[in-house]
């Protein structure tokens, strides 16, 4: 393979992408790939990068989809099937799915080069079977130190993992181990939810989580953010032999692009809350899979971006709803600070909130739904203060509506909260976190609660900030802590407390933080 031989490949993929394919084009790329297994790699490759560019800088908001929701369209979900996104200028826009004339020429090519790899079997196609045991088998525990006894399906295929490193942006992945059931030796194997293990080149192992989703269920998935350094999170459908079908979606914390594409951006241009929302659903009768995976950059001195994978937690996972938390170290995305601090394990930088239901069938009942998850506390505190704005922030949900409420703390002073049921005055949850001082950290996790209106009525609900001052005795009295709206909009709003407000180079609004994502019926 020589130099114009490639340089004769990538001028043929972008005047495709500039102009669109016609037949001389076509016919100029079969002559030079037929019979050259060097150059079809070569072409694949460039395939994939053009693909994923074209993910990453379409003028569509983000997430951006892959090429073949341009030309195919989805499986619709009952009622249509929508993609929510923050656009790079700010406002939210609505693109149902198979419907984005915002993708790029490139993504359209891409699809359509992709149909030209399937004729010329460039590529093996994927083969819509279950696994069996006679395959290759790894297994790996759910933890990297615990003993090593689940089973695990190898996903080996190079186009798969040349998909999975540009979509995280970090190369050199080996093989990734996808979660399997254990069955009896010889019998068939499927894929479930669970761990999949990425494996690197510099024996390194980080996390994804395979989602398995079943025939006829529908999931509606959010995306909010709490991060000041650039993450992303990126789904990928996988087919049941652990192969990826090239549907991808990206999100990204970054507010704008520049105008030259550079990626870099400060902190207090980050987007915060929910940056994104999709939703799935499996017509067929199968399950199908899709891997969420991760990922958070650093800058080095110079400014260049260096990316690697986050880990999560399950923050959730109970009747219909799992959310899904990632972490970025607890740097600032700056590299030297790295030696500096200790990660923060805050698993709030990217966050996926997942919905599950069954619209199709008769028995909607299958998942139980419990008024409040978890089970209200036992307390006989009730609310307090008078002012308006420090009293707590009001949320009513209308009959069949239920609310996820995801609350975290950034802060340096105890800072605690309360969520009451206003018409009985009834305190459901509280967190108080801890006393501040020189050994005290503050839990950055307070919790996942859900609320949902099972009565025929408007029900309102408030939610309460309060803080007590730095070294404060445990027997200080609480102070209230007022709030600000910093986000709303798409079925989602962010609420900020806050405890120096009085003291302007502390206020930031995030010493409590609440996240609310409300699903009508």
């Amino acid at each position: 393979m020589t130099d114009n031989e490639k340089n004769e490949i990538d001028a043929i993929l972008s005047a495709i992408a500039d102009e669109g394919a016609d037949h001389a084009k076509i016919k100029s790329l079969e002559g030079l790939l037929l019979g050259r297994p060097d150059l079809q790699g070569y072409y694949a490759d460039r395939q994939t990068m053009h693909a994923v560019l074209s993910i990453e800088h379409s003028q569509a908001s983000r997430p951006l989809l892959d090429f073949r929701q341009a030309i195919e369209g989805p499986t619709a979900a009952p009622g249509g099937s929508e993609v929510v996104a923050r656009s790079s200028a700010g406002p939210v826009y609505r693109f149902a799915l198979g419907f984005l004339p915002q993708i790029c020429a490139a993504l359209v090519a891409a699809a359509f080069l992709g149909g030209l790899m399937w004729s010329l079997r460039l590529r093996p196609a994927p083969v819509d079977r279950v696994a069996t045991a006679s395959d290759e088998v790894r297994t790996w525990s759910p933890t990297p130190a615990a003993s090593e006894t689940a089973p695990g399906l190898v996903m080996q295929d190079r186009g798969s993992l040349r998909l999975l490193e540009k979509l995280t942006r970090a190369p050199l992945i080996s093989n990734v181990v996808l979660p399997r059931s254990s069955t009896p030796a010889g019998a068939a194997q499927k894929l479930r939810s669970g761990n999949a293990w990425f494996e690197r080149l510099q024996d390194s192992r980080e996390r994804g989580y395979l989602v398995a989703l079943p025939a006829g269920c529908l999931m509606e998935v959010s995306i909010d953010s709490e991060a000041t350094s650039r993450n992303s999170l990126a789904v990928v459908e996988v087919t049941p032999l652990g192969a990826t079908t090239g549907q991808a979606m990206v999100f990204d914390n970054t507010a704008a692009f520049n105008t030259d594409f550079s990626d870099w951006q400060p902190a207090s241009k980050r987007s915060v809350g929910q940056i994104g929302s999709f939703s799935e659903f499996n017509g067929s009768s199968l399950p199908k899979y899709y891997l969420f995976t991760g990922s958070y950059s650093m800058a080095d001195a110079s400014g260049e971006e260096h990316w690697q994978q986050s880990d999560f937690r399950i923050q959730f996972d109970q009747e219909d709803l799992m959310v899904i938390g990632w972490d970025d170290s607890g740097y600032s995305g700056l590299l030297e600070q790295a030696s500096k601090f200790s990660p923060d394990r805050d698993f709030n930088d990217m966050r996926a909130l997942l919905k599950f239901s069954f619209p199709g069938r008769m028995d909607p009942g299958r998942l139980l739904k419990s008024r409040f998850l978890p089970e209200p506390v036992e307390t006989e505190e009730v609310a307090q203060g008078s002012d308006q704005t420090a009293n707590g922030y009001m949320l009513d949900l209308l009959p069949g509506e239920e609310a996820v409420l995801s609350i975290t703390s950034d802060a340096r002073y105890q800072n605690g909260f309360l969520v009451l049921d206003e018409l009985s005055g009834r305190v459901l949850w509280k967190h108080d976190g801890v006393p501040s001082g020189p050994e005290h950290v503050q839990p950055s996790e307070r919790g996942i609660y859900v609320i949902r209106n099972q009565s025929d009525t408007v029900q309102r609900y408030r939610i309460q900030g309060r803080h007590k001052h730095y070294l404060a005795p445990e027997s200080a009295p609480w102070a209230q802590s007022p709030f600000q709206v910093s986000d709303i909009g798409a079925g989602a709003v962010t609420v900020g407390f806050e405890d120096s407000p009085s003291t302007w180079q502390k206020v930031d609004w995030k010493d409590l933080r609440v996240f609310i994502k409300v699903y009508s019926p």
